[in-house]
């Protein structure tokens, strides 16, 4: 499976009792009510957890998107500075290079998206729901259950996987600024603060 490395700031969206906090990697809370409320309201489950990017790429175009708890003890703070990013083969970098780079360019332009109005969630993987926790499930069948329990909305997308060939979506992908590209197994499963084999990146090709 293939999909954009969205430009913008790493969180994890924890919804509860119908609100939702957004933590960034370092464990801050991040700022963003408005986009806290509308991922509350499009999370149709009692608990979650979310993995995306804070972004403003989503409102350049829809192309590149998918269609219109229990935690153990650890904090919403903890578990987001346990995210994993993941590790890369040896002729690929690995995303944990990838996300610390990825990250500088996010905190370089962290003033803009904070004042950014048109910034929105894109989640990209589903870590726990309903207090259960998903670390174990295939990266395919997380992606299904994203897709079933979360309602998109003009403040929160659902991030597009697709599978070789990918050079139809080249083109548009480059235009929405986009630099990276993330490859993960679709039976891969997630593992915090340890590298996975089955995820590598790479530098967008350039044609």
């Amino acid at each position: 499976m293939i999909e954009p490395l969205w430009n913008g700031l790493r969180v994890l969206a924890f919804v509860e009792a119908g609100s939702a906090e957004l933590v960034e990697t370092g464990g801050t809370t991040v700022g963003r009510a408005a986009i806290a409320e509308a991922v509350a309201r499009a999370t149709r489950a009692s608990t979650a957890v979310l993995d995306g990017y804070l972004t403003t790429e989503v409102s350049r175009s829809d192309v590149g998107l998918a269609p219109l708890a229990d935690d153990g003890g650890l904090s919403a703070g903890d578990l987001a500075r346990q995210m994993l990013v993941g590790g890369g083969g040896n002729r690929t970098r690995s995303l944990v290079t990838r996300a610390n780079e990825i990250e500088t360019s996010a905190r370089l332009a962290e003033s803009a998206l904070d004042a950014a109005e048109d910034a929105a969630l894109v989640a990209v993987d589903l870590l726990e729901l309903d207090g259960e926790s998903l670390l174990d499930v295939p990266l395919l069948e997380r992606k299904r259950l994203l897709d079933a329990i979360l309602a998109e909305e003009a403040l929160v997308r659902i991030g597009i996987h697709v599978r070789l060939p990918i050079d139809p979506w080249l083109p548009t992908w480059r235009m929405l600024g986009i630099r990276n590209i993330a490859f993960k197994g679709a039976n891969s499963r997630y593992r915090p603060g340890e590298p996975n084999d089955d995820w590598a990146s790479a530098q967008m090709p350039r044609r």
